[in-house]
């Protein structure tokens, strides 16, 4: 009987880490587990060495797909799970060998239809992120209340991990009764929608104070530091989607709020500096200022008009929001000229 599936999306990973992340969920402490691996057409020789475990390892499964994102790459492997429970793993990180073990004794425990658990970041230094100080059996309604709020508007790596796919295990049977699945049209932020779906409809709702899992911080591979020409799509389509979940679930006005600052906070800290404003922007100044000023006279200047929670922006953060709001053009000529002499002289991160 398989207590535990593990689905692993695959794609575009280096070997020696593919392998560190494999070998941790073949040496966990509980054997009744079933590990799918889901090739998602990578061109690289990730999908032979799924092949090769495979032979290896009973109970290793492989799925080859061509490339169509993580959404469908997650979709297909719970398709294909068996276990009471499910969990992700992303192809670049690593399990402690305990993991499954005591997140099925603890889920099992409380009637967990979510269980959440600790994680370790692996960058410049390693740091244990505890959400909370204690074990949480069950969480109350308040409880359940603040993990929607932080999914609407997540700040930092400890909401990460509440908004992320894999510090959590599910209960197969939940989703399956629920029908939640990946949004595959979703580009950024899909596992955001995920969870909020889940966290809405799940009943027992868990946390185990543990760190299990280590997640891997590639910095020269980080979505901040890299250009996205088509960066206000993605952003724009992921605050329609959950604005959707929660009209949907009828509590649209009750998080309004926090949706505005959400989406004036993509606006600044994404949208701006990695699609306009960004120094690999092809794009001569003229054109990028001419964008820039259709993008604010565009419906998604209606945000900057909009109220939201003043406590979570920075004080340039707040003058940006002015600058936007009546589109002050000029201003992001200068903030364009500051960042490609940093970008030369090697210094650039905004």
């Amino acid at each position: 009987m398989i207590l535990i599936t593990i689905i692993i999306p695959v794609y575009k990973i280096k070997e020696a880490d593919f392998r560190t992340c494999i070998e941790s969920v073949r040496n966990q402490t509980l054997d009744a587990i079933e590990i799918i691996l889901v090739d998602d057409g990578s061109p690289d020789d990730c999908p032979h060495i799924c092949d090769d475990y495979a032979k290896k390892d009973r109970r290793i499964q492989v799925i080859h797909q061509k490339n169509q994102g993580v959404s469908t790459a997650r979709n297909r492997g719970l398709q294909a799970a068996s276990g009471q429970f499910v969990t992700f793993v992303d192809a670049d990180d690593w399990c402690e060998p305990e993991l499954c073990e005591k997140v099925f004794e603890y889920a099992t425990k409380n009637n967990s239809d979510i269980l959440i658990f600790s994680a370790i970041q692996e960058a410049r230094w390693t740091k244990c992120y505890h959400i909370w100080p204690s074990n949480i059996p069950l969480f109350t309604k308040a409880q359940k209340e603040r993990l929607i709020e932080i999914c609407i508007l997540p700040r930092n790596f400890n909401d990460g991990i509440i908004i992320s796919t894999w510090s959590k295990v599910y209960k197969r049977e939940f989703i399956l009764q629920n029908s939640i699945l990946y949004n595959p049209k979703i580009l950024l932020g899909e596992d955001n929608l995920f969870n909020l779906e889940c966290l809405l409809k799940a009943t027992n709702i868990s946390y185990l104070n543990k760190c299990f899992y280590h997640y891997r911080q590639q910095n020269e591979n980080q979505t901040t530091n890299r250009y996205h020409p088509k960066f206000h799509k993605d952003t724009d389509s992921l605050i329609n989607h959950l604005s959707q979940i929660l009209y949907k679930n009828k509590i649209n006005e009750k998080y309004e709020l926090l949706l505005s600052t959400r989406a004036i906070a993509l606006v600044l800290e994404y949208v701006l500096p990695q699609e306009f404003l960004h120094p690999d922007n092809p794009k001569p100044l003229k054109q990028i200022l001419k964008e820039i000023s259709l993008f604010l006279q565009s419906p998604h200047s209606n945000i900057f008009c909009k109220s939201y929670l003043p406590q979570y922006f920075s004080l340039s953060k707040k003058i940006g929001i002015i600058l936007c709001r009546h589109q002050i053009i000029w201003s992001f000529r200068l903030i364009w000229l500051k960042w490609i002499i940093q970008k030369k002289a090697g210094m650039w991160r905004y």
